[in-house]
């Protein structure tokens, strides 16, 4: 069995191309190996995941993502309006019948992890190292932790195409993931002898999401309390 990737390589100056900064954001360093078994081994029937890194705890968590299962946001932030919920009906729904998969995996076992405990959260639109955004847009705990939702289809043929070099190099080429908060870009980055390999991954805005850890832990209280009475 011979899997051969063709890849086209076209000089357009002219071209469009995408652009995300990378120099304030937290990063992973990790060979393909390694991402593969956190990303795409375990969700290989999943179409989106959540990636949730806690610098509190030091452990990154990837789990099956469901449009359907969310319902208050995440890191304790506002809930979603009656008006949105009207919008995305989808979003004001918790499934407790889901079937989930997650693995989790500590940050020790990558190469490298460089994390950002400086963002400003109270509404200013910089923060300490004067990159400008909304300050009203940041996770309230986004120095603690964050959650990326993103389709994982197209990292799943980039990590592959990563290893594939690498096999091609016989060494394995580490891979960046830089990364922010729900809503900001998350950019998987690959670099070799002769080339450079981006891909920028749009993330779920984390004011749709929701904190579906106190919606479980409610009902299953209220489950017990039934119980005992």
């Amino acid at each position: 069995l011979k899997i051969v990737h063709r890849i086209g390589v076209a000089d357009i100056p002219d071209s469009v191309t995408p652009i995300a900064p990378t120099i304030n954001c937290s990063l992973i360093v990790s060979s393909a190996r390694v991402l593969n078994k956190l990303f795409i081994n375990p969700m290989k029937r999943t179409p989106e995941v959540a990636f949730v890194v806690n610098d509190s705890t030091k452990v990154t968590t990837v789990s099956s993502f469901d449009h359907t299962s969310v319902a208050s946001s995440i890191g304790g932030g506002p809930s979603l309006s009656q008006q949105q919920q009207n919008n995305n009906p989808g979003l004001s729904i918790w499934s407790n019948v889901s079937l989930k998969t997650e693995t989790s995996m500590a940050c020790d076992e990558f190469d490298h992890y460089a994390w950002r405990d400086d963002r400003c959260c109270n509404g200013t639109n910089d923060d300490a190292n004067g990159s400008n955004f909304d300050g009203d847009d940041v996770p309230p705990n986004v120095n603690e932790e964050v959650c990326l939702v993103f389709a994982i289809k197209d990292v799943k043929a980039f990590l592959q195409f990563c290893s594939q070099a690498s096999s091609s190099m016989d060494e394995e080429m580490p891979v960046n993931v830089y990364f922010e908060w729900g809503g900001r870009p998350t950019i998987f980055e690959c670099e070799g002898e002769s080339f450079i390999s981006r891909l920028i991954m749009a993330t779920l805005d984390h004011r749709l999401l929701q904190q579906h850890d106190t919606t479980t832990n409610n009902t299953n209280s209220a489950n017990i309390g039934s119980a005992n009475g």
